[in-house]
């Protein structure tokens, strides 16, 4: 039996949260959720999730701000930021930050699921 992969979501919108939330609950996933970026990094501190979806606007502290954090307490972490505070610079910028992929929110789906799957190496899903 494949271990269980984890994911965590760091969304302070809280449709958004429990939609990617619930997308990602399957029965090889172990889903953790919180509306707050030092949360969130205490989360991936502790349980060290495979794959990270991570909001910018968050109240707290700044998403990039917590993409840095992450990248520092758990190295190998993907981490996908989907935004709704899309731009060409902030894209950039996420991604010399070490950020895996980037989606602006409302964007097509099946692009985030792709690379949701991919890092998480989940390939069968694709052929299937």
């Amino acid at each position: 039996m494949p271990q269980k992969k984890k994911v965590l979501v760091i969304d302070d919108d809280e449709l958004m949260l429990a939609a990617l939330s619930s997308m990602l609950d399957r029965d090889n996933r172990f889903v953790y959720s919180t509306a707050d970026g030092p949360r969130g990094i205490e989360i991936c501190e502790s349980e060290k999730p495979d794959l990270v979806l991570l909001d910018i606007g968050l109240p707290t502290m700044n998403g990039l701000d917590v993409l840095v954090e992450i990248r520092r307490v758990h190295p190998t972490a993907k981490v996908i930021i989907v935004t709704g505070y899309s731009s060409p610079q902030l894209e950039q910028e996420a991604m010399a930050k070490g950020a895996y992929a980037f989606f602006a929110k409302g964007s097509e789906i099946g692009g985030l699921l792709g690379a949701i799957q991919e890092a998480l190496n989940e390939d069968a899903m694709r052929r299937g």
